[in-house]
């Protein structure tokens, strides 16, 4: 007698295995990117007190401008007050240009709260 012989029975899924590799593999992935988290927080604040340092430096600098525009004996050759606002220290410093009265040179200095500064040169003229 001749029996036919049965098909083979497929099963479709995965085996422990495998499963137990894809697991590792995306937990480690995982853990990597948890990692990144915390240094691009520290980017973004880094970057955010700069860009509010440059803002109060073009602030200052545009109101310079304006009180050369406006009244040139606003803008008086020297040092002047530093100004704090939020943990950031605001300075500026006018000189004249060559010895030239009509000329004078503006450089705003922004200290961030991390001891970084930005800086902002002009020369405005009378």
């Amino acid at each position: 007698m001749n029996f036919p012989l049965q098909a083979e029975q497929r099963q479709s899924g995965f085996s422990a295995a495998e499963v137990l590799v894809a697991s590792f593999i995306i937990t480690v992935a995982l853990v990597a990117l948890a990692g990144v988290f915390p240094v691009s927080n520290q980017s973004i604040s880094s970057a955010n007190q700069r860009t509010t340092a440059a803002l109060l430096a073009e602030q200052r600098m545009e109101q310079a401008k304006n009180d050369a525009v406006t009244n040139w004996t606003l803008l008086p050759v020297g040092p002047q007050p530093p100004e704090m606002m939020s943990g950031y220290t605001r300075t500026t410093q006018v000189t004249l240009v060559g010895g030239n009265p009509n000329l004078k040179q503006v450089t705003v200095t922004v200290a961030l709260p991390n001891g970084v500064n930005v800086q902002l040169t002009s020369v405005v003229g009378n």
